[in-house]
């Protein structure tokens, strides 16, 4: 079994497109072998990073709820 270590800044790139989105998402396509750890403060690192780019306007706070759900899920 393969694992990884996701920051921060990897796991956004997971949930909103930016650069380096398309290779964390090729990590993740389905049957995935790769097990993903990360820490504790990513969830509230990863909050605030939506919450601010709902701030600056580019991401509805639709789609901020949506992903606050799609990232406890």
């Amino acid at each position: 079994m393969e694992s990884a270590y996701f920051d921060t800044s990897a796991l956004v790139k997971r949930y909103v497109t930016e650069s380096g989105s398309r290779w964390i998402n090729s990590l993740l396509v389905f049957p995935c072998t790769l097990t993903v750890f990360t820490s504790q403060l990513t969830l509230v690192e990863t909050t605030c990073a939506f919450s601010r780019r709902v701030r600056e306007g580019s991401l509805s706070s639709q789609d901020y709820e949506e992903l606050l759900k799609a990232l406890s899920a």
